[in-house]
């Protein structure tokens, strides 16, 4: 699984910032439950960076 593929699923970078850490964070939960908080808060880190620029 890749982060850009779970940010831009059916969502427009358009979106407000808020919003798509919302969406990606319940995607990223979803997809990948044996995730633990720790490695959910890394990549959601990584997705702020990516949105970022």
């Amino acid at each position: 699984m890749k982060i850009d593929d779970t940010l831009t699923l059916g969502y427009e970078y358009s979106e407000p910032r808020s919003v798509m850490m919302a969406v990606a964070k319940r995607q990223l939960e979803r997809l990948a439950p044996q995730f633990d908080r720790i490695r959910i808060a890394v990549a959601l880190t990584l997705a702020k960076r990516r949105i970022a620029r």
